[in-house]
């Protein structure tokens, strides 16, 4: 049985319910400690200004120390009718409002007592509406024991799960080896986010299910599935080969083209902070800028951008290749979950001999800051050969090269 968990949440993003799809049980863990200004009780939506929060008030007496299901809405504040509106007023022009308007006038015109109430009430009808039946489970009704990996390998136990589905920081604090040794598989999602169309303008990604549900009506769950893992059965297998083979298909890296879905993940992995420290510039990158710059290179035949895929299908780094009268630049990104673990050479040596198969380019060239040790050992492992340093946007820089 493939399990997934996740805290009640206030209008959840689309990767929620990608994740809950791949599974066969979800539990909703509502005996957790609040935390305040997390997605418990807020979410986004889009409006002619751009990104709007609707948050959800909380009486804050002694909410320190409860649990989820313990933590009540504060109804002294005209929080329903004030979200409606807001809902009202953005969303009354797109295609698919007049569907799915009814359910939310009769929602806040409800009194809710409990976050996790309100947040549990509106998590079941956007499955159903989105098609999606699982077991549904309250952890607030199941005894499950212990903190962070410990709690979840007890959970999967007690439900008799043998595969669990982290979210994607899963990677930073589950330990993987009891769950192997329990007997339980696991995979880390990696979720690219679609686009789609919207109203107001340029695309915004990371918004609330209502935005996709309001524009993409009927259609919506094949909007958040594309571009991500479909079924856990392939997946599955994939791990069953690894430990067959010895990691083989863990080690093998594939490529597939950058797609525009990427666009989002991508920019989430320059801008990790360990990632700026060693690039030529340390600010983070702006979203408007990085979406100007992405389709940019999309849209430049010059330019050739692969995803990397492990052996189980899910993303690990990007590498993109800027091409010139028979020369390139080479850029790499790697997901910050699988660092340390050789995809970063991996990943060189799939591009590059991409790269010389498809196209006539016969030189490539890297340029890595001093300092970032990391990229200078996966580029040496990759066969470039030191060139020598130079100063490059003020910055001493190191020059390596592959020839064909």
């Amino acid at each position: 049985m493939i399990l997934t968990a996740h805290q009640p949440v206030y209008l959840p993003w689309l990767g929620l319910f990608h994740r809950i799809a791949l599974a066969d049980t979800f539990v909703y863990f509502d005996a957790v400690q609040y935390q305040t200004h997390d997605f418990n009780s807020r979410n986004k939506i889009k409006t002619p200004q751009g990104e709007l929060w609707l948050t959800l008030p909380v009486q804050r007496k002694g909410y320190h120390g409860k649990r989820l299901c313990e933590i009540e809405l504060d109804n002294t504040q005209p929080w329903a009718k004030k979200h409606w509106r807001s809902i009202e007023q953005n969303y009354s022009k797109a295609p698919y409002f007049d569907l799915y308007a009814p359910f939310f006038e009769e929602t806040y015109k409800r009194t809710w007592t409990y976050l996790a109430e309100l947040n549990e009430y509106m998590l079941l009808w956007f499955l159903e509406t989105l098609g999606i039946t699982r077991k549904f489970l309250r952890a607030s009704q199941l005894q499950f024991e212990g903190k962070k990996s410990d709690l979840v390998l007890d959970m999967c136990k007690k439900v008799g799960a043998d595969t669990f589905i982290f979210g994607s920081l899963g990677a930073h604090y589950a330990e993987q080896q009891e769950f192997e040794q329990a007997g339980i598989s696991l995979l880390f999602q990696n979720y690219v986010h679609p686009t789609y169309p919207q109203l107001h303008g340029a695309f915004i990604p990371h918004l609330s299910i209502i935005d996709l549900l309001f524009n993409c009506g009927p259609q919506s769950l094949g909007v958040l599935m594309q571009g991500n893992v479909q079924n856990v059965t392939d997946a599955l297998r994939a791990a069953q080969n690894n430990e067959l083979q010895g990691g083989a298909q863990d080690r093998k890296i594939t490529l597939r083209a950058v797609l525009k879905e990427d666009c989002r993940l991508i920019w989430d992995w320059a801008n990790d902070p360990a990632t700026r420290t060693v690039s030529f510039s340390p600010e983070p990158i702006p979203w408007d800028e990085h979406t100007a710059w992405f389709h940019e290179k999309l849209s430049d035949e010059r330019c050739h951008m692969y995803m990397g895929l492990d052996g189980r299908g899910f993303p690990v780094g990007q590498i993109r290749f800027d091409c010139s009268n028979g020369e390139a630049q080479v850029d790499v990104h790697i997901d910050p979950a699988k660092r340390g673990q050789g995809f970063g050479t991996r990943l060189i040596l799939a591009g590059t001999a991409k790269l010389f198969e498809e196209t006539t380019v016969h030189t490539v060239h890297a340029f890595i800051r001093k300092e970032n040790a990391a990229s200078i050992r996966s580029f040496t492992k990759a066969g470039f050969s030191p060139q020598g340093s130079q100063m490059l946007r003020n910055a001493e820089t190191m020059h390596y090269i592959l020839k064909k």
